[in-house]
């Protein structure tokens, strides 16, 4: 039999999902960039919490990968703003620190992730972005 034909109008719209990248090492975000453009996202990047917040305003990304330990403004204090602006959106914060102190801190802000650096991309980083995201 021949193939079923869907009206234009009717296809399901997908959006690809926007990625706010934060991280004071420009070597790791733009290869974290470069990678979630490789895995069908949209990114944008930041080397501090201050230009991140202001991307974030203009822009409202689906989701921030931020660095914690970081110059101007941290990733603690970026994560806070954000979620007093939108509790919902989804965080996912790195530090090469992986202390009990740093994770309770991010989980008391209600960031939803917390890597401790190394962390392997695909095994890793994919999966939690995903999960977030419902992808």
């Amino acid at each position: 039999m021949g193939r079923r034909l869907i009206p234009f109008n009717s296809r399901k719209e997908t959006r690809s999902k926007t990625i706010l990248v934060v991280d004071d090492e420009p070597f790791l975000t733009n290869m974290l960039s470069r990678f979630l453009q490789e895995n069908n996202y949209i990114t944008m990047t930041a080397e501090n919490g201050q230009e991140a917040w202001e991307k974030y305003l203009k822009s409202k990304p689906d989701l921030v990968l931020t660095g914690i330990f970081m110059p101007v403004m941290n990733g603690f204090e970026l994560s806070q703003r954000i979620k007093h602006n939108n509790a919902s959106m989804p965080i996912i914060a790195m530090a090469g620190y992986d202390l009990p102190s740093v994770r309770m801190r991010v989980r008391k802000i209600g960031v939803e992730v917390f890597l401790g650096k190394p962390f392997h991309l695909r095994h890793v980083l994919l999966p939690c972005i995903n999960g977030l995201l419902g992808t």
